[in-house]
């Protein structure tokens, strides 16, 4: 009894230390027609943007810690850097997410779409302040879900690497611990030179850029490549062929992709420099 009466007591307390608390802040949101959201950047015009004073007190405070533009300022659905918000004529916006669906081993974060959200008519501060609590709510779970399913495949990729290398490893990649990324790579490279040699790896950003979507024909020694790809395919490898630019000799090469290499990379061999697309 006495331990709720304490409860009940201090949770009283914080309620009157948050209504001494409110200060006076402005909510920056956006407004279009029908309401929207856009992926990574956005041209915001004159009148998009809503601005409302009100009070907040701590806890809320606290919440909108991430949306913080200036002292007394916040921005609800969008980022946007301050030398570029002009309420007076256009200015740019970026994203920010909202939810996660994989995690980067090189900035070791969580990554994920980033989305400007437009609101489709006038929102008062609980409405925001609700829509902001459950964007945080979730890329929280996401967050929690990715990483558990992270660290459970890091254990099974560590496991596999190891007794690959007891068997196959070169003295360099057993010298080195199986935990930093350097062992990744190498152990990586190694074996896509035991497995399949003449393929190298690529990014996977890279594919995006490079792959010409059109149809391949005259390939020489078309015959052979196919049943190399055959092969391939039956050893349970995704191969494929695709047309690539090539950059470094302004010229289009044709090459054997293998995707989901290890689950995780793609590798390519390239095939020859004569390409004809019909």
């Amino acid at each position: 009894m006495r331990k709720l009466e304490m409860a009940i007591k201090n949770q009283h307390k914080k309620s009157i230390e948050n209504k001494a608390s409110k200060r006076l802040i402005r909510i920056n949101y956006l407004l279009a027609e029908g309401g929207r959201e856009v992926e990574l950047y956005s041209i915001v015009r004159k009148g998009m943007l809503q601005s409302i004073q009100v009070e907040a007190d701590q806890d809320e405070i606290v919440l909108l810690e991430e949306c913080k533009y200036d002292e007394d300022s916040y921005n609800i659905g969008f980022y946007c850097i301050k030398e570029f918000m002009n309420p007076e004529g256009d200015f740019e916006v970026t994203g920010i997410p909202t939810e996660y669906y994989n995690y980067d081993e090189e900035c070791r974060c969580c990554t994920g779409n980033l989305v400007i959200k437009f609101f489709s008519r006038p929102m008062a501060f609980e409405e925001l302040l609700e829509w902001e609590r459950n964007r945080q709510i979730k890329l929280k779970r996401d967050k929690e879900k990715i990483l558990q399913s992270y660290f459970s495949q890091k254990i099974e990729w560590n496991k596999e690497m190891v007794n690959w290398v007891k068997e196959y490893g070169s003295n360099s990649l057993k010298n080195l611990s199986i935990t930093t990324s350097q062992a990744d790579i190498l152990y990586v490279y190694e074996r896509v030179q035991r497995e399949l040699p003449g393929f190298e790896i690529i990014p996977n950003e890279w594919l995006e850029y490079k792959v010409v979507n059109a149809e391949i024909s005259n390939i020489p020694n078309a015959k052979t490549i196919e049943a190399e790809i055959q092969k391939y395919r039956k050893q349970g490898y995704n191969a494929v062929i695709k047309n690539l630019i090539d950059d470094t000799e302004d010229k289009m090469i044709s090459a054997i992709l293998i995707k989901n290499y290890l689950e995780r990379y793609t590798l390519m061999k390239r095939i020859g420099e004569f390409v004809k697309l019909n």
